[in-house]
């Protein structure tokens, strides 16, 4: 067994942690490039890892080719750089049908799965779905997103001030879907970060709030 160790970040851990090289495993080929007569090489190392914190095993895939700079390397499962909130698995009684709530854990798990695999377009769209189920859910569906939102304001779920930040956020998934926009990782975030305040206000914070006021003694 190796006494190879790597620095690398551990998605349960949640950071960077040492991983035990547990085993190795090359993959060598030459290639006849017919054009001007060379040869060029590339490998591809595999390395089966296992954090020393908690033990959990993953593969890393370390890509190399002697011509030009192509080196990659790969993590399978891909680093996590955003955990989804525990509260979402908590998200099913709220919802009276069973196909609404299974929307919206699957919803959850999509953005994030896009997320990890860098496809923000794709997360970005997830939001913007995650929001208007939301807001239909809790309000009706009005015909259109400005309508849904204003009814959605009036209703006392958002403020004024969340109502403007929810019409960027949303337009933000509109732009990747209708206006070839590219969205980044901080996009992304800062639009995830909104809508899983709101999202969790409604749903999560009542109850919550609720269990800590049980637990506070009363006035005698």
């Amino acid at each position: 067994m190796s006494d190879e160790t790597l620095l690398i970040h551990c998605n349960n851990c949640g950071g960077e942690r040492v991983q035990h090289v547990r085993a190795t495993h090359v993959v060598r080929r030459e290639l006849e490039i017919h054009e001007g007569g060379w040869q060029a090489s590339e490998a591809t190392t595999y390395r089966t890892l296992q954090c020393g914190g908690c033990e959990t095993a993953s593969l890393r895939e370390d890509y190399w080719y002697s011509e030009v700079d192509l080196n990659t390397t790969t993590y399978y499962p891909p680093h996590v750089t955003r955990k989804m909130p525990s509260w979402v698995y908590r998200l099913r009684p709220f919802f009276p049908e069973t196909k609404q709530a299974e929307y919206m854990f699957k919803l959850f798990k999509e953005i994030y799965a896009a997320i990890e695999v860098e496809a923000y377009a794709l997360a970005a769209m997830g939001v913007r779905a995650m929001l208007e189920h939301v807001m239909v859910s809790t309000v009706g569906d009005k015909g259109t997103f400005a309508k849904n939102l204003a009814a959605f304001t009036e209703a006392g779920h958002v403020t004024t001030r969340q109502q403007d930040r929810l019409e960027k956020i949303l337009d933000v998934g509109n732009a990747a879907i209708h206006r070839a926009y590219m969205p980044g990782q901080s996009d992304v975030f800062t639009s995830l970060d909104i809508a899983e305040h709101v999202v969790s206000s409604i749903y999560i914070h009542d109850d919550d709030v609720a269990t800590v006021s049980d637990r506070v003694p009363k006035r005698s």
